[in-house]
């Protein structure tokens, strides 16, 4: 079990502006936040030191915004107090757990040698190899941090490991990186103490190639200025951060990662989200994905200037349908109106054509009427002149004259309607008309 409080003690590097000392910072928490590369768990508290050499934290992936940060993983603010990623997830387990811890940064080669000889209690953001783990228990990696092989611009042909043979390559002291070059017969290795260190080597140009995880290299690149005159020649390997543990301390190992296993996902996703937001490698991405970003930038040029040459003429074409369907519609518009002057034409020629026949039957119907009518007048005559005028009969005699001569009248309306006599109107004594029917009217009504 761990001792309460825990302290987790150490040291941190942190270079000042160039030509000004160095500083080693010792820091005191409670409860205490992640602990970064180097950064152990102790019992005892430390007083402050100055004079060491300059910081080397292991950054993460996403790389800080800030000149003064070191990583987005564990950092010192002006005020010399410990921020990032891991201070922040330490200080959650101190919460979930119930445990004070004191965390503080060291040296990566003090922080190993503190652990071994017992005046630590937990080392963070370590990778494991063959060697360390005769010495220390490890907990579930949580990080997978990138190592390339960086060469200067003017250097080629470096594709690979066995490309690096024959040249000097800068390490830093007590870093996984040397037992990985070791193991593939790279031996022509020069130790430096720190990242920064290396950085500095390059610019002096002491070496040409070296091996830094990829987000310091990435930050102490651009803080000194030559990140255009290295480029990153390969990937020697990826890591993995762990904490660790003596390696006969398996019960303080589980009680390190059941209290890491008690933060959420949520929670371990804020903090990332607080610390590392949406920034990254630009120049690494980009040199990575330049090409293909070319490439994709000039296909949305092209399918933009063809979709531009398109919508012409597609415009053109739409244009052209719309004269053709405004034709089209003129067209039918005539062609209906033409049809209705057809429909109406026709309707009045048969018209005329029902009018011309019964025109015809009633020019047929008034000729043989007509005769008829002759013979009641020459009849109804010839009985006037054998009756005389006081005869009680001349009077129905002559009403049957009056109406046949009447209906002779009729008739030659109609043969004049069958235009089988000329129209010849004459005035007529509408009076007379009527006081001439009046004893036929007076019988019907």
């Amino acid at each position: 079990m761990l001792e309460a409080p825990v302290t987790t003690a150490g040291s941190l590097y942190d270079r000042l502006a160039p030509g000004t000392h160095e500083r080693w910072i010792r820091q005191r928490e409670t409860p205490a936040s992640a602990v970064s590369r180097g950064a152990v768990a102790d019992r005892r508290h430390r007083p402050r030191r100055r004079g060491g050499p300059p910081s080397d934290i292991r950054a993460s992936r996403a790389r800080c915004g800030s000149r003064r940060q070191l990583s987005a993983y564990i950092f010192l603010n002006e005020q010399g107090a410990m921020r990032g990623i891991l201070p922040d997830q330490w200080a959650l387990w101190s919460q979930k757990t119930g445990r004070k811890v004191d965390l503080r940064p060291m040296d990566w080669a003090e922080a190993q040698r503190a652990m071994r000889e017992g005046r630590a209690d937990v080392i963070d953001t370590m990778f494991l190899t063959e060697e360390r783990s005769r010495h220390f228990a490890f907990t579930r990696s949580y990080a997978r941090i990138p190592v390339p092989v960086y060469a200067h611009r003017s250097l080629g042909g470096l594709a690979d490991v066995d490309g690096l043979k024959g040249f000097m390559i800068g390490v830093k002291a007590g870093d996984a990186v040397i037992e990985r070059l070791q193991r593939n017969g790279i031996d022509t290795l020069r130790e430096y103490p720190g990242y920064e260190e290396i950085i500095f080597a390059a610019k002096r140009n002491e070496i040409k190639v070296f091996s830094v995880d990829e987000p310091a290299a990435e930050y102490y690149l651009y803080k000194h200025g030559i990140a255009g005159d290295y480029r990153q020649a390969f990937v020697l390997y990826t890591g993995e951060f762990h904490r660790a543990v003596a390696r006969n301390r398996t019960e303080l190992l589980h009680e390190v990662q059941r209290g890491f296993d008690r933060i959420s996902s949520r929670e371990y996703r804020a903090i990332r989200r607080k610390w590392m937001g949406a920034t990254f490698l630009l120049k690494g991405f980009l040199l990575h994905w330049a090409p293909w970003l070319a490439g994709l930038a000039a296909a949305v040029l092209l399918l933009a200037a063809g979709n531009v040459i398109l919508g012409h003429r597609v415009h053109a074409k739409t244009a052209e349908l719309r004269r053709a369907l405004a034709d089209i519609r003129r067209s039918l518009d005539a062609r209906l109106h033409a049809e209705e002057e057809t429909s109406a034409m026709q309707r009045q020629l048969a018209n005329v054509q029902k009018l011309e026949s019964i025109g015809r039957l009633a020019g047929a119907v008034a000729h043989d009427f007509n005769n008829v009518l002759q013979a009641i007048l020459g009849y109804s005559e010839l009985a006037l002149g054998q009756v005389s005028e006081t005869h009680p009969l001349r009077n129905v005699i002559e009403e049957i004259r009056k109406s046949a001569l009447r209906s002779s009248n009729l008739t030659r309306q109609l043969q004049a309607f069958a235009r089988r006599q000329p129209m010849s109107p004459q005035p007529v004594d509408i009076k007379a008309s009527i006081e001439g029917m009046s004893s036929l009217l007076c019988r019907l009504l």
